[in-house]
């Protein structure tokens, strides 16, 4: 009896969460970003985005194009090219210029400007972006900021991110940020330093509702701080700073918590939570409806983790209880789509 309930229960496990890879994708090179629509899959590549099939995974074609002409868009050093899908457009967005393409690659609309924005998300006939507005001797400020036109300008929420580190004296901190997320014509804005809840906008730019966000903060322990500084020794802010490896540890300044949320999208009526909590290669996720009720979390294997991740672009995709993520076969020299399926119940992993 003892062997059949392990059996039963390893199997329902199994049955919670199941992994595979399901495609070769043979056409990426350095991809940063996925989204689905139930349709097919977005992947951005620098400032291509290539198109396949959600059904059997086949390739359907590219669009977009890196360069300084029409419809045409200039990869940031520090923020790639930003995805949005909209109901029947693509949205594209870098740090002068955002362009829309049909939902088959067909160019729609450009818009230049001339502010760094760390956000962009199309929001009904407006914008909302995320700007470094303004700082003080102590903090940067992050104005949330709604525009036509990305000309005339409707602050509607400011935060101040408090500065850390060592009086006069340079160094690197893990960067807090706000994130933004549009769904149901409403606007959801998350700050990484206020992280209590998410503040929800309608249209007109007015607070209608504020959520709980009940997370734990994770603490800063010797282990995620080797983690850190072994993933600044490969990255371009250490190049940058042309650090010596022995004085790398002395330059960097550590807040005492990671903020409870790394990154957040929307989808379908649920809110898709990425957690700073770390097992393995895995992050938890935590999945919450549209009113703050935590409806599963578990933990998910994350291929391109960036610590210092501005905008909201990621190398995975939810599509109902199906997660999809990116994998660089570094041995086979190709990039792989894989799945994992879930069951959407009240049991938390």
């Amino acid at each position: 009896m003892k062997t059949l309930f392990v059996f039963l229960s390893v199997l329902l496990c199994s049955m919670a969460l199941f992994s595979e890879k399901v495609a070769d994708l043979h056409e990426l090179n350095k991809p940063h970003a996925i989204e689905c629509d139930g349709e097919k899959f977005y992947i951005v590549d620098e400032a291509t985005v290539h198109m396949y099939s959600m059904k059997d995974f086949k390739y359907i074609g590219s669009f977009g194009k890196r360069g300084d002409g029409p419809m045409e868009l200039v990869p940031d050093s520090e923020i790639p090219i930003q995805i949005f899908l909209l109901r029947d457009s693509v949205f594209l967005s870098s740090r002068l210029k955002a362009v829309t393409f049909t939902k088959t690659g067909k160019p729609v609309s450009e818009t230049v400007f001339h502010d760094y924005y760390t956000s962009i998300v199309p929001f009904k006939k407006n914008y909302v972006v995320v700007q470094l507005s303004d700082y003080t001797q102590n903090a940067d400020i992050y104005n949330v900021i709604l525009t036509p036109d990305f000309k005339i300008k409707r602050k509607l929420i400011a935060f101040e991110r408090p500065l850390i580190g060592k009086k006069n004296k340079p160094g690197i901190s893990l960067p807090l940020f706000t994130f933004l997320s549009a769904a149901n014509e409403k606007l959801y804005i998350y700050n990484q330093y206020h992280e209590k809840e998410f503040f929800i906008f309608n249209t007109e730019g007015k607070v209608i509702k504020r959520i709980k966000v009940p997370l734990p903060k994770i603490k800063v322990t010797e282990s995620i701080k080797d983690d850190i500084l072994e993933y600044l020794k490969m990255s371009r802010v250490y190049k940058k700073y042309g650090l010596k490896e022995e004085t790398l540890k002395e330059t960097v300044f550590f807040r005492e918590y990671l903020p409870s949320v790394k990154v957040f999208k929307i989808k379908d009526g649920i809110i898709y939570i990425m957690t700073n909590e770390k097992k393995g290669k895995t992050f938890k996720f935590v999945l919450m409806d549209l009113k703050g009720k935590i409806l599963k979390s578990l933990f998910l294997p994350v291929n391109f983790y960036d610590l210092f991740q501005i905008g909201i672009h990621t190398t995975y995709c939810f599509d109902k209880n199906t997660y999809y993520y990116l994998v660089d076969n570094a041995d086979a020299e190709t990039w792989e789509l894989h799945r994992e399926t879930f069951t959407m119940d009240d049991m938390k992993r």
